[in-house]
């Protein structure tokens, strides 16, 4: 049996690919589920309501330890805020570009998008997850679409099971391995950003 975290900014495929891995027998722990059921926002900052990180911690912690000896993914974008028994840990990433169109889609407000897209273009999930998880990090780009995001997160998964635990071909999803700064100069981007 294995536990492992599925992390990334909003809009780059998180819930799409949890809901994969359900249909495939594992059972997720949606973060932004349990943050809703056992109410665990602490304050109000602009508008938007602030989870309280310890309280989901712990919260996470207890229903890992109820679910014990079941296949597990973690998924959501505060998974990376926090450290919990894991085997590994992917960090979705999508081109800043791609993402603003997501995320406008999805009618966020324009702070929100702003946000997503600084953080996207910083790594800061995979920074997160590089400092709270002792685990191997892995990222996967999913700009080009999500069957080939499907297909890298289920070689990933192939590649740490037990005997066919396979450290070379796993290089190629190590984290640092997504880069978006040449995005830093792109005009759209710019444009979004700084108007």
């Amino acid at each position: 049996m294995s536990i492992f975290i599925l992390t990334g900014n909003p809009g780059t495929g998180k819930s799409t690919l949890a809901n994969r891995l359900e249909r495939k027998g594992y059972f997720v722990l949606r973060i932004n589920d349990i943050v809703k059921e056992y109410k665990l926002w602490d304050r109000k900052e602009m508008g938007s309501k602030v989870v309280s990180i310890s309280k989901l911690k712990r919260q996470v912690l207890g229903l890992l330890r109820k679910n014990k000896g079941k296949n597990i993914v973690v998924e959501g974008h505060l998974a990376c805020e926090f450290a919990v028994p894991a085997d590994f840990c992917v960090v979705l990433r999508t081109d800043p570009i791609l993402l603003l169109k997501r995320m406008s889609r999805r009618k966020y407000k324009k702070e929100k998008i702003s946000g997503n897209i600084e953080t996207e273009m910083l790594d800061y999930c995979t920074q997160l997850s590089e400092k709270n998880y002792s685990c191997p990090i892995y990222e996967i780009d999913t700009s080009s679409g999500l069957s080939r995001a499907v297909n890298d997160l289920e070689r990933i998964i192939e590649l740490n099971s037990g005997e066919k635990k396979n450290k070379k071909e796993l290089q190629k999803f190590r984290s640092g391995k997504v880069n978006w700064s040449s995005k830093m100069n792109d005009e759209r981007l710019k444009k979004f950003l700084f108007s």
